[in-house]
C-alpha cells in the first residue's frame, strides 16, 4: 500500500470517527466521555481528543450533570471529580431544505435536532414548470428565509452554504439529475447546476423524497437507534426504500425500493408507468378516490374517511381493501430486506389517523399469525416529512465539512 493510499485511509477513519462520536451525543441527549468510549469502542484519549475538536467548533457543549448535582448536595460530602455529560448544540448547524412536489416549493431550516423552525412556501401548479422558471422561485424562497431565520434567531447570519432538495421521481443524486418525473412532466433536467445558477450556493446535494425521508428517519426519527430501517410511503403513490446504517440502499439506477410499481393484478388497472395492476394503482389517495367516486360519484377522500369512521359499509369495504393491500407492502418489505423497523409514513397516513390505526391493528394480527417481529412505527415528522428529508441531505453536507 502506498503512502498516499494509507494517508487517505487515515483521513477517512477520523471522518468515519468524528462522525460516530458526534451521532452517538445527538442520539444519546446527554452522554459522559466515558460513557462514549464504551458505546463507540474507541479508547477514551480517542474520543477525547474528538470531543476538544467537536467543542472547538461548537458543535458540541459540556456541562455539569444537575442530577448528579442534587445527589451530592444531599449527601453532603464530596466523592471525587464528576464526569461533564456533552451534549450538542441544536443551533449551531443550520441545514437547508428545500422541497418540491406537483403543488408547492416549501423552504425550511432544520437544526442537529430535525426540528424545523422556521419555513416559507410558495403554491403553484408545478406539473410541466419550466425548470429555469422553478429554480427562480427556489431563490426567491431561500431569500425570504433567510431573513426570516435571522428575525427568529435575532442575529446576523452568513449566507446558507449548503443546500438539499427532494422531489418526486427517478433522480441521480451523484449527478444532480432528474431523469424523470411524472409528477412534475420533466426528463433528464439537471436540477442541481440550474440551482447553483439561481441560488450561488455551491454545496447542493439532491435526492428523491422518499429516500431523503427514509434516511431522516434512520438518522433523526424513528429508526435512529437501528441499524436497518425501510420505509413505506403511502401518498399520491407508494414508495419505499432501505436504510443501514445510516446510508440509503439505491441498486443499479437508484431504482431501489420502487414498491409501488411491483404487479400484484396482471389484468389490473393501467397504471402511469405503462403496466397494470401495479401496487399503487390499488393503494394510493387517487385509487381509493377512484373507488369512491365509481360506488358514490361525487366523492372526496374527507368524505370517504368520514363514511369509514362512521362505518358505512361501501366505504368500510374500500378502505380495508386498501388496508390489505397496505399490508402486503409491510410484508413484501419485512421479507425482502428483515429490517429492524418499518417506518410509515405519507400524506393518507398522517392526513387520515383511522387509515393508519387499521394498518397498524392488521399488520399486528398477521405478526402475531406468522410469529415474525418486526418493529412497525409512524413516522413522528408528520407533514413535515419531506422537509426534513431535505434538510437531513444539508446537514449530510454541513458534517462533511466540518468534521
Amino acid at each position: 500500500m502506498s503512502n498516499h493510499t494509507k494517508k487517505i485511509d487515515q483521513e477517512q477513519m477520523k471522518h468515519f470517527n468524528r462522525q460516530l462520536v458526534f451521532y452517538e451525543i445527538r442520539l444519546r441527549g446527554s452522554v459522559s466521555r466515558s460513557q462514549l468510549a464504551q458505546l463507540t469502542g474507541l479508547t477514551l484519549m480517542s474520543v477525547s481528543r474528538i470531543v476538544d475538536d467537536l467543542i472547538q467548533i461548537g458543535l458540541v457543549a459540556e456541562s455539569d450533570d444537575p442530577f448528579q448535582e442534587m445527589l451530592d448536595r444531599e449527601a453532603s460530602h464530596s466523592v471525587g471529580r464528576r464526569p461533564k455529560l456533552l451534549h450538542v448544540v441544536a443551533d449551531r448547524m443550520l441545514s437547508l431544505g428545500v422541497e418540491i412536489d406537483r403543488d408547492h416549493i416549501q423552504a425550511g431550516v432544520m437544526d442537529v435536532n430535525g426540528e424545523i423552525f422556521a419555513r416559507v412556501e410558495r403554491r403553484e401548479n408545478l406539473s410541466n414548470c419550466p425548470p429555469e422558471l422553478l429554480v427562480q422561485w427556489c431563490a426567491q424562497l431561500i431569500d425570504e428565509l433567510h431573513a426570516l431565520t435571522e428575525k427568529k434567531l435575532e442575529k446576523n447570519l452568513p449566507p446558507f452554504q449548503s443546500l438539499g432538495v427532494v422531489c418526486p421521481g427517478i433522480v441521480d443524486s451523484k449527478r444532480g439529475l432528474i431523469h424523470f418525473s411524472t409528477q412534475l412532466q420533466w426528463k433528464e433536467v439537471n436540477l442541481v447546476d440550474l440551482l447553483r445558477q439561481a441560488t450561488r450556493i455551491q454545496q447542493i446535494r439532491l435526492d428523491n423524497e422518499v429516500k431523503s425521508r427514509g434516511q431522516a428517519e434512520a438518522i433523526l426519527g424513528a429508526g435512529r437507534s437501528m441499524k436497518r430501517v425501510a420505509l413505506l410511503n403511502i401518498g399520491s403513490g407508494v414508495g419505499s426504500c432501505l436504510v443501514i446504517r445510516r446510508k440509503v440502499y439505491r441498486g443499479k439506477g437508484n431504482m431501489a425500493g420502487e414498491i409501488g410499481h411491483i404487479c400484484i393484478d396482471p389484468n389490473g388497472r393501467l397504471c402511469e408507468c405503462g403496466q397494470r395492476g401495479c401496487l399503487q394503482t390499488c393503494l394510493s389517495d387517487l385509487a381509493l378516490l377512484q373507488e369512491a367516486q365509481w360506488v358514490r360519484g361525487s366523492c372526496t377522500l374527507d368524505e370517504l374517511f368520514l363514511a369509514y369512521e362512521q362505518q358505512e359499509g361501501w366505504a368500510v369495504q374500500i378502505v380495508n381493501h386498501a388496508v390489505n393491500y397496505a399490508v402486503m407492502a409491510l410484508g413484501i418489505l419485512r421479507n425482502l430486506y428483515a429490517p429492524n423497523i418499518v417506518v410509515l409514513c405519507g400524506s393518507l397516513v398522517e392526513m387520515y389517523p383511522s387509515f393508519q390505526q387499521a394498518i397498524i391493528r392488521e399488520y399486528q394480527k398477521q405478526n402475531n399469525r406468522y410469529g415474525i417481529y418486526m418493529d412497525l412505527a409512524i413516522s413522528g415528522f408528520g407533514r413535515d416529512g419531506n422537509l426534513a428529508g431535505a434538510g437531513t441531505l444539508a446537514l449530510g453536507l454541513n458534517l462533511e465539512q466540518n468534521l
